[in-house]
């Protein structure tokens, strides 16, 4: 807080990410991205397999899934960055180095530092944005998505302001 500098955080989280995917547009970004054909077909497949539900011995008729990817699958990780590729893509373009923002599977993490003023004119803007941007996406955000600031005053403001843009 030397020199009237401030840092601000903010946690956001993916709502039921996996299970929100939607496998034709991940398939259609997928190869836009020149993701191997193979391993993408492999993935695909899983994805795509006929489920059935066991439960106390009694088992469901065929569920054909038509979104979702599998937690904990080995190229998951890769396509939830394929998802989220064109929503980051957007906030990087759009606010560069001022906030920058990580990716982990369904857990965005923005960071930014500057003034008071710049942080509360920028953060909002930015998670609103990408919550706009998410939401056209087929996502929305939790709400256990937490705000972490240098003064628990700069918190609660951006918190306000964060409010004010959806």
């Amino acid at each position: 807080r030397l020199a009237g500098q401030h840092t601000a955080l903010t946690n956001l989280d993916v709502q039921k990410f996996y299970a929100s995917i939607d496998l034709e547009r991940l398939f259609c970004a997928a190869e836009g991205k020149l993701y191997p054909a193979r391993l993408l077909l492999l993935a695909f497949g899983q994805y795509l397999a006929v489920r059935h539900i066991l439960w106390q011995g009694w088992i469901s008729g065929p569920v054909f899934p038509g979104r979702s990817i599998t937690a904990g699958e080995g190229q998951g990780t890769c396509m939830a960055k394929i998802a989220l590729y064109d929503c980051l893509a957007w906030h990087h373009e759009a606010y560069g180095l001022a906030l920058t923002l990580r990716q982990w599977i369904d857990d965005l993490c923005q960071v930014g530092a500057g003034t008071w003023a710049f942080l509360l004119e920028h953060v909002p803007r930015a998670v609103g944005g990408l919550a706009l941007r998410l939401r056209q996406e087929g996502y929305d955000l939790a709400s256990k998505s937490t705000i972490s600031a240098s003064t628990m005053a700069l918190a609660r403001a951006l918190a306000e302001a964060i409010a004010q843009h959806g």
